[in-house]
């Protein structure tokens, strides 16, 4: 069995005079109500009552404000059997074009999956291509690093020889001249050591006047 029944614009007038709320609120409450698409922290509940005397049936939507945890009646409408397949052809064909909907915004999304998995993979090739980059210059500049390291430890081997052989040099030269000097600190006194002995031996070798004359 089915039901059917309308939502008057008079009906939302009367629930936005008794809710307080402006008619555009209560639209569009009321839209996200029946179609779900409710996008709040708020939640819908809903109930029906059966008229057992004309099979009517009262259909009733309530908004839950879940952190104040207060409900209220967004609206109500009454419904009427129906053994028509007439509604039964339009649930059908909304249901249809909600499919067709949903096929379209599947493709698209499968498009958008497609596209970015290629991206990803492009990236990952050109993430590998400045790895094995990075690699090769690496490898390049501690070559080069390693040649002028070497080529400084043999200038630094040869300055230490020169070093080393210029102040062998410069002691062997404070050597000697430290020795000359000292040959010619003593040389004078030897010198006139040798001077007054040969005055002494010339006085003995020469005879005086007195044994002249005897």
């Amino acid at each position: 069995m089915t039901w059917a029944g309308a939502y008057s614009h008079q009906t939302t007038k009367e629930v936005a005079k008794c809710a307080k709320m402006p008619e555009r609120d209560v639209v569009m409450e009321t839209r996200q109500a029946l179609t779900g698409e409710s996008q709040t922290s708020s939640k819908y509940l809903y109930t029906t009552s059966r008229n057992t005397t004309d099979n009517s049936l009262e259909f009733v939507w309530k908004k839950h404000l879940i952190a104040d945890n207060i409900k209220f009646t967004l609206g109500t409408i009454v419904m009427e059997t129906q053994i028509s397949n007439v509604l039964h052809a339009k649930m059908m064909d909304h249901a249809v074009s909600k499919i067709y909907e949903l096929r379209a915004v599947i493709h698209d999304l499968n498009l958008e999956k497609e596209r970015l998995l290629s991206e990803r993979s492009a990236a990952l090739k050109r993430l590998e291509k400045c790895i094995d980059l990075k690699d090769e210059v690496e490898s390049d500049l501690y070559g080069k690093f390693k040649v002028v390291l070497n080529e400084k430890k043999s200038k630094i081997r040869r300055l230490m020889d020169s070093l080393n052989y210029v102040s062998t040099q410069q002691q062997e030269a404070t050597g000697k001249r430290k020795n000359g000097e000292l040959e010619r600190q003593t040389s004078p006194t030897r010198r006139e050591d040798s001077s007054d002995e040969d005055a002494e031996n010339l006085e003995e070798k020469t005879p005086s006047p007195k044994a002249k004359e005897t």
